[in-house]
């Protein structure tokens, strides 16, 4: 097997890993807003339900322009893929934008004893740099369309692979060669 290396830049706007769960997070906004329309029967002006309209707007204005201050324009992400695995790193541009966002979740957490929260934050930060062995690959799904192949390996990884025009054929067929191969050696090794 060949060692690949590269690096590309993902636009995370048009993303569809990162689309389902943006979307997924305003759709309660947008429920609650329709349970308040449809609660006041039309009558919002000096209610609670249009204050609480009000804030719900206010917040979901805010969520989004937060996230497209630190989200706005490409990830950058790099991968190795080598005889032992696939390597997953972070470019160092985005490494300490990266950081910092975890250094926040971990400071705010402690603040306010949100443990979940700081404990989050320091997995994600532990994760500037993922591999997954081949034995530990448990499926794969590939994305021709969008040059995409999600790794699912045990308990807590899961990896996205984004491939470029170029070289997404190859990349492919090295992971299936990957997965084969440690398949072959475990039941060899049986």
């Amino acid at each position: 097997m060949e060692r690949l290396q590269w690096e590309c830049k993902v636009p995370m706007i048009r993303n569809r890993l990162v689309t389902r769960p943006v979307l997924a997070a305003i759709v309660p906004f947008l429920a609650a807003a329709g349970y308040l329309i449809y609660r006041s029967d039309g009558r919002l002006k000096g209610t609670g339900e249009g204050y609480a309209l009000i804030m719900l707007g206010i917040l979901l204005v805010l969520t989004i322009l937060f996230w497209l201050a630190l989200f706005v324009g490409k990830n950058a992400p790099g991968y190795i893929i080598d005889i032992e695995g696939i390597v997953n790193y972070s470019l160092p541009g985005k490494t300490i934008k990266n950081r910092s966002i975890m250094m926040f979740l971990v400071f705010f957490g402690y603040l306010r004893g949100n443990f979940v929260s700081v404990q989050s934050g320091q997995i994600a930060y532990s994760r500037q740099v993922m591999k997954i062995r081949w034995q530990d690959i448990r499926k794969a799904r590939y994305y021709p369309k969008n040059r995409l192949i999600i790794i699912n390996g045990g308990f807590d990884e899961r990896m996205a692979v984004f491939c470029n025009k170029e070289n997404y054929e190859a990349i492919e067929k090295n992971i299936r060669t990957g997965i084969i191969r440690a398949s072959l050696d475990m039941l060899n090794s049986y």
